[in-house]
């Protein structure tokens, strides 16, 4: 899913995983200046600075100047919706080879960016003192083909891994995670989480700066932030662990999103680290401070 528009801000962060371990790929990570994960990728030689958007399915989209200097072969047209249920369509391509740090993937599929869909199909909270940045585009769920997956923001530590074995060899303890389930739909990456009105499913999505909830979920205790309705949960439970509070933003979400009942943004992801364990369909979240045993 698409998300806060923000001004070029690129600081790529020291990974903590040792180089040669076997079966991970790092993925270089930098940010917007909204937060949201950037990296690099190379395609024919030439280097582009990509938004990662785990809430977009595509492997790759690009926008129609980067489309232009590189060669591709026409793959028909691809048809998506926004959180809104407003209907896109745009060129798709195969592209013989992207690579992202260490890891590198052939015959990519790749979809033109959507100027309509990048304006008004995006969760956009503006900032005055910011202007909006155009990056050459995004890497979605598909670009990582279910591979197993370790996101730390807070430390800027993207990697791609076989299991928690990796994890414990650069100082994270397994034991701190929480676990949950994970379910895999044609919205994306879910989880359950406990909030104060219920068990409610939450997408995972890096692309969005803001977690958010369907609003017709709210029928009260609502007030305003950055000029949108929002509601404030005092507990957010996975599996029994009580993350605290946290801000969700009201949407009018469509009801063709009928697997997720809202989003789980990088104002949650950015304090989390989070590894999916798509060949166990288990997650497992903690607080990044204290899965490394840090006061």
């Amino acid at each position: 899913m698409k998300k806060t528009i923000g001004s070029v801000l690129v600081l790529f962060g020291t990974v903590l995983f040792v180089k040669n371990q076997n079966n991970v790929s790092l993925i270089p990570l930098g940010f917007s200046a909204y937060m949201i994960p950037t990296t690099c990728v190379e395609i024919q030689g030439g280097k582009y600075e990509v938004e990662i958007d785990l809430g977009s399915k595509t492997a790759l989209t690009l926008n129609k100047s980067v489309l232009e200097q590189i060669e591709k072969t026409p793959g028909g047209v691809s048809r998506w919706m926004n959180f809104m249920g407003e209907k896109y369509e745009a060129p798709k391509y195969f592209i013989n080879e992207v690579k992202a740090g260490n890891f590198s993937i052939k015959n990519v599929t790749s979809k033109e960016e959507s100027g309509n869909f990048a304006n008004q199909g995006s969760i956009i909270i503006q900032d005055p003192m910011h202007e909006a940045a155009e990056k050459a585009g995004r890497i979605g769920r598909d670009f990582f083909s279910k591979r197993n997956l370790f996101l730390d923001f807070h430390r800027s530590v993207f990697i791609i891994c076989s299991n928690m074995k990796d994890l414990k060899r650069n100082n994270y303890q397994p034991d701190k995670f929480t676990q949950t389930p994970i379910t895999l739909t044609s919205d994306g990456v879910v989880i359950d989480v406990e909030t104060d009105i219920g068990v409610k499913k939450f997408l995972l999505d890096t692309g969005s700066t803001i977690s958010a909830i369907r609003n017709t979920h709210i029928q009260e205790n609502s007030t305003i932030r950055n000029g949108m309705p929002v509601y404030e949960s005092s507990k957010f439970t996975i599996r029994g662990t009580d993350f605290g509070g946290q801000i969700l933003y009201l949407l009018d979400i469509s009801p063709d999103f009928k697997d997720s009942d809202g989003i789980l943004g990088m104002d949650f992801l950015i304090e989390h680290a989070v590894y999916l364990d798509f060949s166990k369909n288990i997650a497992y979240i903690g607080k990044t401070r204290e899965v490394l045993g840090e006061p």
